[in-house]
């Protein structure tokens, strides 16, 4: 089962996890994008998730399986960087490959994306359920809904959103399984046991105005875990690296170099 992945620059090993329903090109979206600031030093390395983009249709793994295919052709060690999903999939794989991440960059991503009444800084179980139905009614509407919401409140959100949706359109688009795979991790999927185990140097940036993880999980997060600091970006939605990219870069690279 191999994914599409594809590497630039030379130096320490550096991973980059999308989030849902997009693909790996979103991390090169922008002019001023994340990756042409860290190519300088770093060798970067960006996976297509199972069913998205280019990786193509697989036996439908859920989590635990995805974590596993990732880590199988991952670097034998490296820092992790995930967006969203892809942070969730990050933080297992330190978790349960600690001696092969070096360290965790999270962006607007969550240990539990659905909320509790101990764990408020999340979505709502009747939204996720309700994404849910509308991906069984019309897969294409409701991915465009989702993007929809990853800028609303954002600086911006309009240009935002163009260049999620070219984004999108630039490989092929996510396989109806693996969105609905994807939507049952963000669902199920509860890490918060496991924060303070990641003893990794760790960067949790999250958006002031993100609709999806709301900001207070960055500092939420940062006390269960032993290493990490958290970092808000005001005026930035889901996406702060395409609202925000000097912010965001600056941040990456700051804490790259500490």
């Amino acid at each position: 089962m191999k994914l599409y992945q594809q590497s630039i620059g030379e130096g320490p090993e550096l991973v980059f996890l999308h989030g849902w329903a997009l693909h790996s090109g979103i991390w090169s979206t922008t002019h001023d994008n994340l990756i042409r600031r860290l190519t300088q030093g770093y060798r970067v390395t960006m996976f297509d998730l199972p069913g998205h983009g280019h990786s193509g249709d697989m036996d439908e793994p859920g989590f635990t399986d995805t974590v596993s295919i990732i880590a199988e052709q991952m670097p034998p060690t490296a820092l992790l960087c995930g967006w969203s999903l892809g942070g969730l999939l990050a933080l297992q794989l330190a978790h349960q490959f600690p001696h092969r991440v070096s360290g965790l960059i999270l962006i607007a991503s969550n240990a539990r994306f659905t909320r509790t009444s101990d764990w408020p800084a999340a979505l709502s179980s009747a939204t996720l359920d309700n994404f849910g139905t509308a991906l069984m009614e019309n897969t294409a509407a409701m991915v465009q809904r989702f993007l929809a919401l990853q800028v609303h409140g954002s600086d911006q959100q309009r240009q935002q959103l163009l260049l999620l949706k070219q984004a999108v359109n630039e490989r092929p688009v996510a396989r109806p399984w693996a969105l609905h795979r994807g939507l049952d991790m963000l669902r199920n999927v509860d890490l918060r046991d496991r924060l303070a185990a990641i003893s990794q140097p760790a960067l949790l940036i999250h958006g002031q105005h993100d609709r999806i993880v709301p900001d207070p999980a960055g500092p939420a997060m940062a006390r269960l875990m032993p290493q990490a600091r958290s970092l808000s970006i005001k005026g930035a939605g889901h996406a702060p690296f395409l609202s925000h990219p000097e912010q965001t870069g600056q941040a990456i690279n700051d804490f790259l170099n500490t």
